[in-house]
């Protein structure tokens, strides 16, 4: 007999699709919030949010129907977090950015995170990498015109 404990056991729990529906909802809500927050406010402002705002921005990622909202939001902040130091976080959602942006054919948007994350990766020391998504960033810029 198996036993499962805590987050385990209701991870396997059936959850009903207007549960589901729901909480798609209400997050749906809190990162329109979030989005005019972050337009509204300064950057001084917001740097004690960082963290909040990021797992607002994690919590949409297996929710493809909030991929515009995370992509704006995502859109909004950036490069602030860069200027609080927070490159090793921002990182991973520079890519997810890259990504989104991909898969809602906004090239103008995917290239500008593109290049702003070799920047980052050049900053952190990865200069291979940096250079072989700087390559990809100008071929798409040209491609994309």
């Amino acid at each position: 007999m198996t036993l499962w404990t805590g987050q385990e056991a209701a991870s396997r729990l059936p959850v009903e699709p207007r549960w589901r529906s729901y909480y798609e909802e209400q997050l749906a809500g809190r990162l329109r919030r979030a989005i005019e927050h972050v337009r509204s406010r300064p950057s001084a402002e917001l740097k004690p949010h960082f963290h909040s705002l990021l797992t607002l921005i994690e919590r949409s990622r297996s929710r493809p129907a909030l991929g515009p909202l995370a992509a704006d939001l995502i859109s909004e902040l950036h490069p602030m977090p860069l200027n609080w130091g927070e490159w090793a976080e921002w990182l991973q959602t520079l890519r997810f950015g890259v990504l989104l942006n991909e898969r809602l054919n906004r090239p103008g948007q995917q290239a500008s995170l593109m290049a702003d994350l070799s920047r980052l990766l050049f900053e952190l020391g990865r200069s291979e990498e940096a250079m072989a998504l700087a390559e990809k960033t100008v071929a798409f810029s040209r491609e994309r015109g």
